[in-house]
């Protein structure tokens, strides 16, 4: 998830990045940042369903908000 994370974020700044992150680091983008993120999320999620494991599906893992 982190290889995910860092991977996504370069390429996400390196194609839409605009707006500076922070000053310490000045290649950081917002756009890298969001960008990251959800496609972190969207990996996880992927990889949960291909693992057979979804918060979604009933299970005795799953809290009781997720059940049926």
């Amino acid at each position: 998830m982190i290889v995910c994370n860092d991977v996504m974020a370069y390429i996400f700044g390196f194609f839409f990045g605009r707006t500076p992150l922070i000053q310490l680091s000045p290649k950081k983008t917002w756009e890298g940042f969001i960008g990251g993120g959800i496609a972190t999320v969207i990996f996880g999620l992927v990889v949960s369903e291909s693992l057979e494991f979804s918060v979604m599906k009933k299970s005795s893992r799953c809290c009781v908000l997720f059940q049926e």
